[in-house]
């Protein structure tokens, strides 16, 4: 039988390219800014730290921003947008977590998108730290599971090494929570109105990570 999406949540990704200089030079910008602003106000994040918003009128933002633009007009020309709107951003920041350090489950509400990428992942040990989308379903949760809820192994946040695609090629139709293992250079794109957060990192070294809101504006 044929089957109609009716309600698709898309999170886009890909790996951005030349992403190894880009990191070098955000992750020097980044540190400078820890240095000016040791102690800014946590919003989602427990026991690490998230920077003021960027100024863009800095080099460096404006370098991010560019490398970025490609990567977002192509996800949201995928969504029928793009003739129609011109793309900004309602601001970006940055977030360094390093042992014990973790995001609560929250929203960028405010945003048509929100990204998430990846300057510096530790590459000892990496157990935490990992992004996580909740289901937007609030119904749904509480819905029976098809077999495929099996491939849980006592948790709710399943990850692709636990599918047997041969066999559960649906199984994204019976899970509570989506994780993506961060990657340096890993770009996401995704609603802002989508529940995500991040689980606690377990070793000392800093996982550094961009994030910002962008919305459509009429031309």
């Amino acid at each position: 039988m044929e089957h109609i999406d009716i309600f698709p949540t898309s999170i886009f990704h890909t790996k951005v390219k030349g992403y190894g200089i880009l990191n070098q030079k955000i992750e020097k910008y980044i540190y400078n800014l820890k240095k000016e602003h040791p102690k800014e106000p946590l919003v989602s994040c427990v026991n690490g730290w998230n920077s003021p918003n960027f100024d863009f009128d800095d080099e460096i933002p404006r370098y991010i921003a560019s490398n970025f633009h490609p990567y977002i007009k192509n996800a949201i020309g995928k969504l029928g947008w793009i003739d129609e709107f011109d793309i900004g951003y309602d601001g970006m920041w940055a977030v360094v977590n390093n042992k014990y350090a973790y995001n609560l489950a929250h929203t960028h509400g405010d945003s048509v998108m929100s990204l998430a990428y990846y300057v510096k992942v530790p590459k000892k040990d990496n157990i935490g730290g990992e992004i996580f989308f909740k289901d937007p379903r609030s119904l749904a949760m509480n819905a029976p599971k098809p077999p495929s809820s099996l491939f849980y192994n006592g948790s709710n946040f399943p990850t692709d090494k636990d599918i047997d695609k041969t066999l559960y090629h649906n199984f994204s139709y019976s899970f509570y929570n989506k994780v993506v293992t961060p990657e340096e250079g890993l770009l996401l794109l995704f609603p802002g109105w989508i529940e995500h957060g991040v689980h606690q990192s377990t070793i000392e070294e800093d996982r550094i990570v961009i994030s910002a809101n962008i919305n459509l504006y009429e031309k």
